[in-house]
């Protein structure tokens, strides 16, 4: 139930049950390197500064996976529901959890994403504390109504729920493990978007892209008209759902999806102006992360990722790229040595130490791909990683 806290084996995370795993007291670093939580401390213009000093204050008293879990489930439920204006709903987050357990347990391999998905939620904060009018100022020309912009509430829902499309990605690897067969292929179903939240979703992020891509001239209408460009691009979106292996945009459609589905009551009317204003930016920049559709955002007019007009794309884009700690099992491959944040020089710089020379030449293309991603800053985003 919502607000629970859910036990939690290492078979969860990495198919490891043993009674070591569970019982091992972790050292500080060991989920939130010390390089992201030192900032902590100095954040001051977010609203969710407090629960995160308390989140990190806790941290410290933590005597093993189970009791870090806790903490961070814990405080995900707070924050989703840290607004009179904004409520949440973890479940479909947790849903991902327990279908890494499933994986784990036929042998399909699969990275850790429950504390992966809060560390990017931290780090990020950390950026978006610094340079929060940049922030503002580029979320202004999506407003909808007379609401009040909450930077830190999109990016909540960005970070958190930017990965729950793997599970529907990689049930496709599952029935072919299962039947040992290949040739299997998965689609959804005409039904899903029969249902009036998905038509909704459908229709709201292609509108939002189409305005994205046209350079955001005046200010977004919330998909109140539709035009050819939105739909164009929601068909082709829609496409790329129905094949079920592109998790960016399974994850941004049913994130938007289950909100409106949520806002549909009538006594939720009052707040769908705020909700509209934040989750439909959240979900094209959850759509975009996925850098096997960069080559297709370039012909919608959204690749490479404005820094200005949509920072919390290039901010997912950035942290999710370098963020490789303990995503596999056994120890980190590697360590975050230096995270600076420059506020007078308008930049960002994260320093990644890569434990073993075969793996860091295996990702080389992942940064340099990062390299042609961005434009448009500030701020600048850079990542400096070396091996030892």
């Amino acid at each position: 139930e919502q607000g629970s806290i859910v036990p939690v084996s290492k078979a969860i995370l990495f198919g490891k049950n043993t009674k070591r795993a569970e019982q091992k007291k972790l050292r500080t670093d060991d989920w939130f390197p010390d390089a992201i939580r030192e900032h902590i401390k100095d954040l001051s213009r977010i609203a969710f500064a407090p629960n995160i000093k308390k989140f990190e204050k806790d941290l410290q008293h933590t005597k093993g996976l189970k009791d870090t879990y806790a903490l961070v489930y814990k405080t995900i439920d707070i924050l989703l529901q840290s607004h009179p204006s904004f409520r949440g709903d973890i479940k479909t987050f947790m849903r991902l959890g327990q279908f890494e357990k499933l994986l784990s347990t036929r042998g399909i391999k699969s990275s850790e994403h429950f504390f992966h998905s809060f560390r990017v939620f931290l780090a990020g904060c950390v950026v978006i504390d610094n340079f929060y009018d940049h922030f503002k100022c580029a979320h202004k020309k999506f407003k909808v109504g007379n609401t009040r912009i909450c930077v830190e509430y999109t990016w909540l829902l960005v970070a958190i729920f930017h990965d729950i499309g793997r599970t529907k990605e990689s049930m496709q690897k599952l029935v072919r493990a299962e039947t040992d067969d290949d040739d299997i292929c998965m689609t959804a179903t005409d039904a899903k978007w029969a249902k009036t939240c998905y038509q909704d979703a459908r229709k709201m992020l292609g509108s939002i892209g189409a305005f994205m891509a046209s350079g955001c001239a005046g200010h977004w209408d919330g998909s109140a008209c539709t035009d050819a460009q939105g739909e164009k691009l929601s068909s082709e979106w829609v496409a790329l759902y129905d094949r079920l292996d592109k998790h960016g945009v399974i994850s941004a459609y049913d994130m938007l999806a289950d909100i409106l589905r949520k806002l549909s009551y009538a006594e939720e009317r009052r707040f769908r102006p705020f909700v509209v204003t934040h989750a439909a930016l959240a979900a094209l920049a959850i759509l975009l992360h996925d850098h096997r559709i960069w080559d297709e955002a370039k012909i919608w007019k959204l690749f490479p990722i404005s820094i200005k007009q949509n920072p919390m794309a290039a901010l997912l884009v950035y942290i999710d790229t370098w963020d490789d700690h303990m995503r596999k099992e056994g120890p980190s491959p590697i360590s975050i040595t230096g995270y600076q944040i420059n506020r007078k020089q308008k930049s960002a710089n994260v320093d990644i130490l890569w434990e073993r020379q075969e793996d860091y030449v295996n990702e080389q293309r992942k940064y340099q791909s990062f390299g042609s991603a961005l434009t448009n800053p500030p701020p600048t985003l850079t990542i400096n990683p070396r091996c030892k």
